[in-house]
């Protein structure tokens, strides 16, 4: 291990326990490191912006919510839960949408997308209710919201791809009339030219 890396190491373990500090360093290899605003976080994920994903005791009574930072890791915001007393953030887009998992007011794990200060129950929605999937868990999503995890579908448990608004476009009846004109139009002046 070189130097610069047990310098990083040490400092890491120092600023695990310093609780709503934030400060930062810079090591002699261009690194810099900012403790989150609180002792007790494990983030989870990153986007481009440099927001901050994941599970902190946020409110001190002793469970884990869904949290997310501003920009460059500064400040920190609860996401609160679905009606349980936990909740955690998997992941983030560059479009700052989170997905993760809460507990419901039943103690039922459910998947959630918190997106426009909204937390919205994937694990209710009617496609996913109506092709038998319950207990999802949320891991990523991307920039097109794509978001994938797992759960168990039909007593199964299974990988998913949840995909909003992708379905393929059903061409009009006109652009088969059009297309078709253009091709016997095509093959109408290739015959002449012979």
């Amino acid at each position: 291990m070189n130097n610069n890396c047990s310098k990083l190491k040490r400092i890491t373990i120092f600023l695990v326990g310093i609780s709503a500090v934030s400060f930062p360093f810079t090591s002699s290899a261009g690194w810099s490191i900012i403790g989150l605003d609180r002792a007790i976080a494990y983030p989870n994920d990153i986007n481009n912006s440099g927001q901050v994903v994941g599970n902190a005791d946020t409110n001190d009574d002793g469970y884990a919510h869904a949290f997310i930072t501003g920009a460059n890791g500064v400040g920190m915001t609860d996401l609160g839960t679905l009606g349980g007393n936990q909740s955690g953030a998997t992941g983030i887009n560059d479009s700052g949408q989170v997905v993760g998992w809460a507990l419901t007011n039943n103690g039922s794990n459910h998947a959630f997308l918190f997106s426009g200060g909204v937390m919205t129950d994937l694990s209710l929605l009617a496609p996913v209710v109506a092709d038998g999937w319950t207990e999802l868990h949320a891991q990523a999503i991307n920039d097109n919201e794509q978001i994938v995890g797992w759960g168990w579908h039909n007593g199964t448990e299974q990988a998913f791809l949840l995909s909003f608004g992708t379905s393929l476009p059903i061409p009009e009846p006109e652009t088969y009339i059009m297309l078709l004109t253009g091709l016997g139009l095509l093959g109408f002046m290739v015959r002449r030219r012979k």
